[in-house]
């Protein structure tokens, strides 16, 4: 296949240029033409690891890239092997990244991180998905470019005045598609990826997004293998003490993992009744499916906890840690660090000791707090406190009354 000039570009010069010419552009020319391409077709790999992606977000994904491959001389296929590749897709749910998505171009293949983030739209949240998978295409962006926004092209950071976030590419970019690419001119280009298409999830046994109607036949297991660097052991009951450095997806069963040093570390609980007891290091770590219970009584600054689905509790007491409940009813039982109970009715449980809690999104009329005896309000210019005599232990952020708080 030929990739196209910039002798085909009809919309506006200057975007264009952003758009299909430059470092990026050029770099992810090279990538395919030397390792990636097969003819036409460009294989690509789905992994769900995130709490808040529906499967009708997923299938959206899939017909962004359907719409993609009828408009240009690329061919898309869905594949479950990992190993053979060419587009990689990760899932996540975003904690303690500083992007919403991430484009790396690897040794023969390239990387996405799509993350989900609950602060931002749903339609930012998809926009991000559009977004990254053009980078794949070799699509550059125009970052905070003032000249443009989301109304000129998904490729923006600025949200555009009649459309916030696009979702699907603009005329721009698709005419920057066609620039790289050329127009579609086979009949491979019919054949759509199928939108009911199993993607590769945590376990056999279940674990993917709420709503998941794939069947634990159709899913994929990946137990006992290792995925990028990832470690998925089995679906039975773990007990792993005084770890350290890890990448972990301990799958099903009622697990145990004791962490006690390292730096970067990932751990996800996915099925089961886990347990996971932070005594050191710095990471991130997930409860995953079934009510979990995450602790933290020593780690360093930086690290993150999220119960993720289930009903799920969720301790510590140290500060410059992240606490984050998850998509259900939790209990949040913190003396220190920075607490986000996500989505449910959660419980936000006083603990005498030093330092205090910031709770950063109590839900008035929805959340509630568990007191203590002599326990108080008290107004101050950064939230409502919560507290006894001099010890502050919660601090409600865009509280301003105590009558917006439901004590039990």
């Amino acid at each position: 296949m030929t990739l196209h000039t910039l002798s085909s570009m009809t919309t506006n010069g200057a975007l264009q240029n952003v758009l299909s010419t430059g470092y990026w552009s050029d770099a992810v020319k090279n990538l395919y033409e030397n390792y990636m391409l097969d003819g036409e077709t460009v294989s690509i790999y789905f992994q769900d690891d995130s709490e808040y992606y529906t499967d009708e977000d997923i299938n959206f994904m899939k017909k962004v890239i359907n719409d993609i491959d009828n408009y240009i001389d690329l061919d898309f296929e869905l594949t479950n092997d990992f190993a053979t590749s060419d587009i990689d897709i990760f899932l996540e749910d975003r904690t303690y990244q500083n992007y919403l998505g991430l484009a790396s171009l690897q040794q023969s293949w390239i990387s996405l991180d799509i993350l989900w983030d609950t602060s931002e739209s749903y339609y930012s949240n998809l926009n991000t998905f559009t977004h990254e998978f053009m980078h794949a295409l070799g699509i550059g962006e125009p970052g905070f470019d003032l000249r443009w926004d989301q109304d000129d092209t998904a490729m923006s950071y600025n949200p555009g005045q009649s459309i916030e976030f696009r979702t699907s590419p603009s005329d721009a970019d698709l005419q920057a598609l066609l620039t790289i690419w050329g127009s579609e001119d086979d009949s491979m280009g019919t054949q759509e990826i199928p939108i009911s298409s199993t993607l590769l999830q945590p376990s056999s046994s279940g674990g993917g997004n709420p709503g998941s109607t794939s069947t634990a036949t159709n899913i994929l297991s990946i137990e006992n293998t290792t995925v990028n660097g990832r470690s998925f052991l089995s679906n039975g009951a773990e007990s792993l003490v005084n770890q350290s450095s890890i990448n972990l997806g301990l799958l099903g069963g009622d697990d145990f993992l004791e962490v006690v040093g390292g730096f970067n570390n990932f751990a996800n609980g996915n099925n089961g009744a886990d347990n996971i007891s932070i005594r050191g290091g710095q990471g991130r770590y997930l409860g995953g499916a079934d009510n979990d219970r995450l602790e933290v009584i020593g780690a360093d600054a930086g690290t993150q906890v999220n119960g993720n689905k289930g009903q799920d509790v969720v301790a510590g007491s140290v500060d410059g840690v992240t606490y984050r409940g998850g998509s259900e009813n939790d209990i949040l039982q913190v003396s220190a660090g920075t607490v986000w109970g996500d989505l449910g009715a959660d419980t936000f449980q006083a603990i005498a000791g030093q330092g205090v809690a910031l709770v950063q999104d109590y839900t008035a009329g929805e959340d509630v707090v568990q007191g203590i005896a002599g326990g108080s309000f008290t107004a101050t210019a950064d939230g409502l406190v919560y507290g006894v005599d001099s010890d502050q232990m919660l601090l409600f952020a865009d509280i301003t009354d105590a009558s917006q708080v439901t004590v039990v």
